[in-house]
């Protein structure tokens, strides 16, 4: 809703919702890559499952995050226009790079720096 340059919800709603998201995001210490009407912004599938809340979590605002996908807290996505694969698992502060391509099935371990590209081949 809030990155769609063609939706024609008013600028003051636009601009309300994403106070309530920046709001949330500063009680959780975590961002979700909103960033209003440049076309640009973090898209989940299906929302990721976050099994310990989103405190910590950091999401670019342009990447693309599969189905079925795990964030755990203190993770690190930074922003560059990548796509994470569907049923990935991403460690508990972990650190994604940009540039980095990550494929379907992939495991991260916590605490690892992502480098390289990840995918598992079937």
């Amino acid at each position: 809703m809030l990155i769609q340059l063609t939706n024609k919800i008013p600028f003051l709603i636009k601009l309300y919702y994403l106070w309530y998201i920046k709001k949330t995001d500063a009680y959780h210490h975590c961002s979700f890559g909103i960033n209003m009407n440049s076309g640009t912004s973090s898209f989940f599938y299906p929302p990721p499952s976050i099994y310990h809340g989103p405190n910590g979590i950091i999401v670019g605002h342009d990447t693309i995050v599969g189905k079925k996908s795990v964030i755990c807290q203190q993770v690190t996505i930074s922003h560059g226009g990548f796509v994470i694969g569907d049923n990935v698992f991403i460690g508990a502060g972990a650190k994604i790079i940009p540039n980095v391509k990550i494929g379907n099935n992939v495991k991260i371990a916590l605490m690892q720096l992502c480098l390289m590209m990840y995918q598992i081949m079937l």
